[in-house]
């Protein structure tokens, strides 16, 4: 068993809609974290699951008149990992991940009141990474991961939980539907070694 905590740069990507991007746009990069736990079945193959959230800054358009902004995306996956190498110093690997996903936005209107903006639905993430062994149980090495969320709404729900809520189609103004990661992932490893 190996558990993976990781530390990332996150890169949100805003698809436009027919009429205008506004949902979406101004969100920016940020900043995430994830976790994994996978079984390596042989040297060359591992499964598991795992989750990743990461936030993102978000500058509006002025003319929306919103403030206190954020943005964030939160994942829930399977994981089915593919080594090259069965010994070393280093271990590269490809990876694919299947699960759910869901991506938002959150400000206060010109009245104070909250308005979110949440896209969810399933999700593929394909990705890979290199880990050098720093002992028998610990490998350290950079990964990089791209997301697809297949949205196929946005629910609107204005003045926080006890506030209204509508579904909204995805294609009039845009919503966020990808997201990539950069960073670092820290191999602990669990039990016996393959």
């Amino acid at each position: 068993m190996e558990l993976i905590p990781e530390l990332n740069l996150a890169f949100p990507h805003c698809a436009a809609g027919d009429v205008s991007d506004d949902r979406c746009a101004g969100v920016r990069g940020g900043g995430g974290l994830g976790f994994s736990a996978i079984w390596r079945v042989t040297p060359y193959l591992a499964w598991g699951g795992g989750f990743d959230v990461a936030g993102f800054r978000y500058e509006p358009p002025e003319r929306l008149g919103l403030r206190r902004t954020g943005a964030a995306a939160a994942q829930l996956r399977l994981i089915g990992r593919l080594y090259f190498l069965a010994e070393g110093s280093f271990d590269p690997y490809v990876e694919l991940g299947i699960g759910g996903a869901a991506l938002g936005t959150s400000a206060r209107d010109a009245n104070g009141d909250s308005l979110e903006e949440t896209g969810a639905g399933p999700a593929l993430s394909i990705g890979g990474g290199l880990d050098f062994m720093l002992s028998r149980r610990l490998r350290l090495g950079p990964q990089l991961t791209v997301t697809q969320v297949f949205v196929d709404k946005i629910q609107s729900c204005r003045g926080g939980g006890s506030g209204s809520c509508e579904d909204l189609p995805k294609d009039a103004e845009g919503h966020l539907d990808r997201y990539a990661t950069l960073g670092v992932r820290l191999t602990i490893l669990i039990g016996n070694e393959l």
